[in-house]
């Protein structure tokens, strides 16, 4: 449980920047930078997931600090 915390707590902490590079890559005029932001795409967690993951770290925070 610590590590997916962890983890989590990272990927909200880099939010903004996965969101920009999802929008700087499907703009690019660079056809293998364009790829990646179609696979991009495919994986992009939504605005819901986001949320969810949120909540979850602010409940394993409190057993993070804990332990």
């Amino acid at each position: 449980m610590n590590s997916s915390y962890l983890v989590w707590d990272r990927l909200i902490f880099l939010k903004y920047a996965i969101l920009q590079l999802n929008t700087n890559l499907s703009c690019s005029f660079i056809q293998e930078e364009k790829a990646d932001g179609i696979r991009l795409k495919k994986v992009m967690i939504n605005n819901y997931e986001w949320d969810l993951l949120d909540e979850l770290c602010n409940i394993l925070a409190l057993f993070e600090k804990a332990i």
